[in-house]
């Protein structure tokens, strides 16, 4: 009999210890930052879109995105965009370059530009590092 309860006893450790373990919150995904740049090779003269978006984020979230396009002068151009999550956590905007930047952006240079984005959801700070592309500018 003593045997039995100890063997009870056993199974019920056993089975409060998976309880707790399978009870435990699952942890998190961690939130990723992509910017992609579309076509990546373009005429001078020419316009590419900017895409930003982040995966796993806040849940409806207003994220805004400072993005940054330093052309092969080393002169960075600069526009901040926003969207809103999805419940989810996931979105994304695109914009085109070099429409609307700062500091009188245009592709006439030949070379490669490098493209940064920084995001935040809310008030909170930008996220570090920033999430990075390039694009390439050849002769027409």
């Amino acid at each position: 009999m003593q045997k039995s309860i100890l063997r009870v006893a056993g199974v019920a450790v056993t089975v409060a210890v998976l309880v707790g373990i399978f009870a435990l919150p699952s942890a998190a995904v961690s939130p990723s930052f992509v910017v992609a740049v579309s076509p990546n090779t373009i005429k001078q003269g020419g316009t590419t879109n900017i895409q930003v978006r982040v995966a796993n984020g806040v849940p409806n979230c207003v994220y805004t995105v400072r993005i940054t396009v330093t052309d092969p002068n080393n002169v960075p151009h600069i526009k901040t965009v926003t969207f809103t999550t999805s419940a989810r956590g996931n979105g994304a905007t695109t914009t085109t370059y070099p429409d609307t930047f700062s500091n009188a952006p245009d592709t006439n240079t030949r070379g490669t530009y490098q493209v940064a984005a920084m995001f935040r959801c809310g008030t909170q700070p930008y996220s570090t590092p920033a999430a990075t592309a390039t694009f390439k500018v050849k002769r027409p």
